[in-house]
């Protein structure tokens, strides 16, 4: 959506995989990012841009699913959205 470069970053955290993708685009109001894994919720930055607000959603219920956590926040640059894995043997 931000249309910038992706910083994608990945470590191995208290038998968790960690990994952190954040965009350049300047990010979003608090207010926005709590509501962005809701069905159908999409940024105010996003007007022009297809989509039906389910990519955060679907996620965030993998994620669940796999015993994970997604994380939507700001980050030093823009938007940022952090996956956090058990690894194996830790559920």
């Amino acid at each position: 959506y931000a249309d910038t470069d992706i910083e994608v970053t990945a470590k191995i955290q208290i038998r968790q995989l960690v990994i952190a993708i954040e965009d350049y685009g300047g990010g979003l109001n608090d207010s926005e990012i709590f509501h962005l894994k809701e069905k159908f919720r999409r940024g105010s930055n996003s007007k022009d841009i297809e989509g039906a607000g389910l990519g955060l959603y679907i996620s965030d219920y993998f994620m669940n699913k796999m015993h994970g956590m997604l994380t939507i926040e700001n980050g030093r640059h823009g938007l940022k959205v952090i996956l956090t894995l058990p690894l194996s043997g830790t559920i």
